[in-house]
């Protein structure tokens, strides 16, 4: 694995990574959006189910775009 944390600041974090790893954080979010109950899914990821599907579907996005280059 080759993730690399350029930055780190109060507002976020920039850090690089991978296909294998986009893909692994894919499927991981996937996962996770279709395994826990809409009730106590915020509680275990700390984020609403909208937010991380939002987050899945934006890297799913990039993932289909770099597989057509």
């Amino acid at each position: 694995m080759n993730m690399k944390v350029s930055t780190v600041t109060s507002g976020g974090v920039n850090i690089s990574v991978d296909l294998d790893e986009l893909r692994i954080i894919n499927n991981a979010l996937n996962e996770v959006c279709n395994a826990f109950d809409r009730v106590e899914f915020s509680t275990r990821m700390g984020a609403t189910q909208e937010g991380v599907d939002g987050l899945r579907l934006q890297i799913l996005n990039l993932l289909n775009t770099i597989d057509k280059e």
